[in-house]
């Protein structure tokens, strides 16, 4: 179908965005596990848990109401375009000053005394991403994807330039010539903390890239505009946060929740590095959702209205289970090369790897849920959704309450993948009554299950590395000649949708 292959295409631009952009930040990670031991890099975990679920918070949930309000009324986009830039810069400058005013307190509450300054600057990097929210919703409304992706990795690159100056070049420089003009910008004692400065001044070129959009806000709008738009974003507000907690939770009390000596060899700090660091190696599945999530928000709102939106729909989430369960089998099977190659074959780092391929699967069922999440946005109960999510979230806390002092960093990974899975059944099921749609249940069912299935096989059994990839591959070429044979040579006619 044409609005298929549209929203393929779509994905695979912003793909290539998040996937490259992500994959050069990635490469940062072999850099800070040789410059940072993991009680030093526990605070790069730490903090930028807290941005991401801050995050939220800043941007108010405007970015799917964006979409919501715009493709009913286009001819009033840019009164809610300024309406939006506008709420989420007064509310940064509210939380923001706040926020720097207790800078210390906030340090000293999370036990890095001293270091309110780095609070400042998530503040900052917080407000600058903020801003740029509403400027990226409107250039995926557009499908101007590849200014999208150009900006992103513009950022990314900047980012990674700066990191590489500051933690490599610089201190080289520096130590050469002590008296050289860098030695006035060198600061070792900052130590991780170039990590957050160089976060910083990259999220500030989006101020100059979306400068002319910037300088046409009017600061004017009617509250008949604003009480609709606020009343659809405010479930969505706690809908994202849950989501958030849900991703970040473990890394936010891991430190505190995990009894002292569980890992003989590390500290609780050392330990949330390590975790930290692990969970970056399941960020693969979790680029493959941004990039689909960047695509199909504005492709299911701007079809909503057609005959077969249903069923376009159906045919997404059909595409996005076969996708994401042959990420994971590949990931998995490819997992402890890759680590080595970022950590390094002897890495204390290593430690954790048993806990991605949990990760992966919770990437995956996330988005189903954001797949299914066309329901709620669409019949305008972000209520229901926002209801749903925080059940996920305290079932999230609770089992990483109950399962990390028994598990370590198992159980939170377990945590993560049953509070998705009993989000995304309870979602489906309530769905059903609001928003019903004849998705390819069985089929999609038999994809995730042998994804499970093949995943365990090849993470579990203990093979020599010929046999494993010998197995890995003979199961994911089933799984494609499966799929090949289902989806084309079987041309759909077979399956009945529930």
């Amino acid at each position: 179908m044409k609005q298929l292959k549209r929203l393929v295409g779509d994905t695979a631009i912003y793909g290539v965005s998040s996937i490259l952009g992500r994959l050069l930040n990635w490469l940062l990670v072999p850099l800070y596990v040789v410059y940072f031991k993991p009680s030093e890099y526990a605070i790069v975990v730490e903090l930028f848990a807290f941005i991401a679920l801050f995050n939220i918070i800043y941007t108010l949930g405007f970015e799917t109401t964006y979409f919501r309000f715009s493709s009913q009324q286009k001819q009033t986009d840019q009164n809610y375009f300024d309406l939006s830039i506008v709420m989420i810069f007064l509310n940064c400058l509210f939380l923001g000053s706040i926020m720097i005013f207790f800078a210390e307190d906030l340090a000293l509450l999370l036990r890095y005394e001293g270091q309110g300054y780095l609070i400042v600057w998530c503040v900052l990097i917080l407000s600058l991403d903020a801003m740029a929210a509403i400027p990226f919703a409107r250039l995926r409304i557009l499908r101007e994807g590849k200014k999208f992706a150009a900006f992103k990795l513009l950022n990314i690159g900047l980012n990674i330039g700066l990191n590489l100056f500051f933690i490599v070049y610089l201190p080289v420089q520096v130590n050469q010539d002590p008296h050289s003009l860098l030695a006035g910008i060198y600061f070792p004692e900052l130590g991780a903390g170039h990590i957050f400065l160089s976060n910083l001044i990259a999220n500030s070129i989006y101020l100059l890239l979306f400068s002319g959009a910037f300088l046409r806000i009017k600061f004017t709008f009617s509250m008949h505009m604003l009480k609709p738009f606020l009343v659809y974003a405010a479930p969505l507000v706690i809908l994202q946060l849950a989501g958030v907690i849900n991703e970040m939770f473990s890394r936010q009390s891991l430190k505190y929740l995990l009894p002292k000596g569980f890992y003989p060899d590390l500290s609780n700090a050392a330990a949330l590095g390590v975790f930290g660091a692990c969970f970056k190696l399941s960020i693969f599945m979790a680029l493959a959702v941004q990039a689909y999530k960047f695509a199909f928000e504005p492709f299911f709102f701007n079809h909503a209205h057609e005959a077969n939106s249903k069923q376009l729909y159906a045919s997404a989430m059909n595409g996005f289970i076969i996708f994401g369960g042959l990420s994971w089998m590949v990931i998995s099977l490819m997992l402890p090369e890759i680590a080595k190659l970022v950590f390094g074959a002897h890495s204390p780092y290593l430690d954790g790897l048993i806990i991605v391929p949990v990760l992966l699967g919770s990437g995956l069922l996330m988005g189903i849920f954001f797949n299914l999440s066309v329901w709620y946005k669409l019949t305008d109960n972000t209520r229901i959704g926002a209801i749903i999510s925080v059940l996920g979230a305290i079932i999230t806390v609770i089992l990483n309450v109950s399962l990390i002092p028994i598990l370590g960093f198992m159980g939170s990974a377990w945590a993560s993948l049953i509070s998705w899975f009993f989000m995304t059944l309870l979602s489906y099921f309530i769905g059903k009554r609001y928003f019903p749609i004849k998705y390819q249940l069985a089929k999609g069912c038999f994809y995730f299950i042998y994804a499970v299935l093949a995943t365990a096989m090849i993470v579990n059994l203990e093979l020599s590395l010929l046999s494993r990839y010998g197995l890995g591959l003979a199961l994911v070429g089933f799984y494609l000649g499966v799929v090949y044979w289902i989806e084309i040579k079987s041309g759909d006619k077979e399956i009945e949708y529930h």
